[in-house]
């Protein structure tokens, strides 16, 4: 039995800019461009923590979730986070005959 894969690929392609390509099996790519919202997102605190990754220094788990988080909205707008959740259950269904 051969699996389908499914391809959810970001891009940052400059400061202002992130592109996502998404492809499933029998469809057409699919490519979003939507603002890259770094300089807007990331705090003084989730620079510090940051750094401290950088220097491996974190270990609390609510500042790794934090960091997380801050990183994810940075990249994913509410259209692309939307589309992103969509497209991810949408294609876990698919892959294990449940949609």
């Amino acid at each position: 039995m051969t699996r389908a894969y499914y391809t959810y690929r970001i891009h940052v392609i400059h400061p202002r800019t992130v592109r996502v390509e998404k492809k499933e099996p029998g469809k057409l790519d699919n490519i979003i461009s939507r603002e890259f919202r770094y300089q807007d997102k990331i705090t003084s605190e989730v620079r510090e923590l940051i750094e401290k990754v950088r220097k491996n220094e974190i270990k609390d788990a609510n500042q790794s979730r934090l960091l997380g988080e801050a990183l994810f909205d940075s990249l994913f707008d509410d259209v692309l986070c939307y589309d992103f959740i969509r497209f991810g259950c949408g294609s876990f269904g698919k892959t294990f005959g449940q949609v």
